[in-house]
């Protein structure tokens, strides 16, 4: 039999396991030390456990443990409350702009509409900018691709397949030379 384990202890010590079993466990604790310590002093846990005073609940516990949960905010009461805060804020300083300025409330809004739009518009106008650049970009990539790969299919049928060797690992070294190159140089501010 395999030594026991704390759950197989505590079956044992509270008859909790059938008669075969049990003597099982009773030979094996008579040839195993390791598990003999193991049930007295489970056996003593037990008993101290067992002696223990019951703990009595008090009559109000359950009202006391519900006052404090239902004190307790919840998240979107906290969201709320965060939302409500930045909200007045936000009105009271537009308020105070347009005190301080002479400003009507319709002039205000008219003002920010059209800044907001204005916004809109450049944005929108510097990502179409953009996503023309990048085509373009990637457009050029392609054919820079397509053109060293044209040209090196039509070098591959002229030189023999030893100088390809030769001339893939002097290109293949070039390139480390020159990532290597680069990142120290991109990295030169970043050490000091």
């Amino acid at each position: 039999m395999n030594c026991l384990n704390v759950d197989k202890i505590y079956l044992f010590l509270e008859n909790e396991i059938s008669s075969s079993e049990r003597e099982k466990i009773e030979q094996h604790i008579a040839v195993c030390h390791k598990c003999r310590l193991a049930v007295e002093e489970r056996k003593i846990l037990l008993q101290a456990s067992e002696s223990l005073p019951l703990w009595e609940v008090p009559h109000d516990f359950t009202q006391k443990v519900m006052a404090e949960i239902s004190l307790q905010r919840s998240p979107l009461k906290s969201a709320l409350l965060a939302a409500a805060i930045i909200f007045s804020s936000l009105t009271t300083l537009v308020f105070f702009y347009l005190f301080m300025t002479g400003q009507n409330l319709m002039s205000f809004f008219i003002g920010v509409n059209g800044t907001a739009l204005s916004m809109i518009r450049n944005i929108s106008t510097t990502a179409v900018r953009i996503f023309k650049i990048a085509s373009a970009v990637v457009r050029a990539l392609g054919d820079l691709f397509s053109f060293f790969l044209q040209a090196f299919l039509k070098l591959t049928a002229i030189i023999s397949p030893e100088i390809q060797i030769v001339f893939i690992f002097i290109s293949l070294i070039a390139t480390i030379a020159l990532f290597v190159t680069l990142r120290k140089k991109l990295l030169l501010g970043e050490r000091t």
